[in-house]
């Protein structure tokens, strides 16, 4: 998994602002990510009032080439990713760096971030910076499977209001004044900097907790719940024969090339064992068959 640090700093007086900012350091985050690390400055404190500092740490797994991070567009939009995108509503073609695909699709979506970061399917956490509105989106998938935490205070040293996000709660000075805490995976976070200078923080519950299971894994639990045993061979051959239909589609994300018949009897607990290694089989597959050979280089994020 990869690493990432964010740092956003914002005063109301900007010319009365210290200069003593600092974002996450590269070396707290490079064993999280050995293939590439990279740190971008987004504003200056003394001259806009805020000062935004993005770090990142990325370990290729997705993708033929390896995308360096922080990624920043020709709009000047930023992502900062930690995730593996294995469906939903961002679709990653074959090869392809699924950070790219993805900062491209939430600029396409504008204000609809947290619509589209509901609909991807697979373990993430991110920052995101739309340059035009001058607004942070973060937060992680429902199930908290990628570590951020979070900071807010006022940093005494540069004189402002910080927030600060990263993967690993890294040592900081006393200045910085706050302590660590989980971010909870239960929302989106949003800080959009106001022209007058301050900053208005929103906390966005999720509008669903999970995505609905994809087709083929809806049959596999069909599958599963069947309690009455076969009466003959035939019936029992074609009940292992709708369990592979349904791995095999899943395993290619599409739906089955025809409806199985759930009906037909079988045994409850040989059909409940026999979808749970199709469906965790076609989990391990979707996850592992884009994973670049050691000797090739790498791809796109996190």
């Amino acid at each position: 998994m990869c690493g990432i640090g964010v740092v956003l700093y914002h005063s109301r007086t900007a010319e009365a602002a210290g200069s003593a900012t600092t974002g996450i350091p590269v070396h707290a985050l490079q064993r999280r990510g050995p293939d590439a690390q990279g740190e971008l400055v987004v504003g200056r404190l003394e001259v806009s009032g805020y000062e935004l500092r993005l770090t990142a740490a990325v370990l290729h797994l997705r993708g033929r080439a390896c995308q360096p991070q922080p990624l920043q567009s020709a709009a000047g939009d930023v992502l900062l990713w930690n995730g593996e995108v294995f469906g939903g509503g961002v679709a990653v073609a074959d090869g392809e760096s699924d950070t790219a695909r993805l900062l491209a699709v939430l600029r396409a979506a504008g204000e609809a971030v947290p619509e589209v970061l509901e609909s991807v399917h697979g373990p993430w956490a991110l920052a995101y910076w739309h340059a035009a509105s001058r607004t942070l989106w973060y937060g992680r998938d429902g199930l908290g499977r990628r570590s951020l935490v979070r900071m807010e205070g006022a940093d005494a040293a540069a004189g402002c209001s910080t927030l600060r996000l990263c993967s690993v709660a890294v040592p900081l000075p006393a200045s910085a004044g706050g302590e660590w805490e989980e971010l909870p995976a239960c929302g989106i976070g949003c800080v959009r900097l106001l022209p007058d200078g301050t900053a208005s923080h929103l906390w966005l519950p999720r509008r669903a907790s999970l995505p609905p299971p994809p087709p083929a894994a809806a049959t596999l639990l069909a599958l599963s719940q069947r309690e009455t045993p076969p009466t003959d061979t035939a019936a029992a051959e074609a009940a292992e024969a709708a369990v592979e239909a349904a791995l095999e589609a899943a395993a290619a994300e599409e739906e089955p090339a025809a409806v199985v018949d759930v009906s037909a009897p079988t045994n409850g607990a040989s059909s409940a064992a026999a979808a749970l290694l199709a469906a965790l089989s076609a989990a391990v597959r979707r996850r592992v068959c884009g994973v670049p050979a050691l000797a090739g280089g790498g791809g796109g994020g996190g």
